[in-house]
């Protein structure tokens, strides 16, 4: 899965249709080449407490990658 974050917002997912940084807009957006999508800001993604979680507690850049924790049902860490 791919992420990337923009003005402190979370973009989950490959559109298929999206506006480039440039400012072009382009339709199959999730076919473009991964150098293209890296330059975008798309990242792989890795999840924490995914299996216990039940919503996006909180998500940062870390490198090459988004990580993105999950809140914590029922008190369990």
């Amino acid at each position: 899965m791919l992420a990337r974050i923009i003005d402190n917002q979370l973009q989950i997912g490959l559109p298929t249709s999206a506006k480039l940084l440039d400012g072009m807009w382009v339709s199959n957006y999730e076919l473009l080449p991964p150098e293209t999508l890296t330059a975008e800001g798309w990242k792989e993604v890795t999840e924490a407490n995914q299996d216990c979680g039940y919503g996006i507690a909180n998500y940062c850049e870390d490198g090459t990658r988004i990580v993105i924790e999950y809140e914590v049902a029922n008190g369990d860490s």
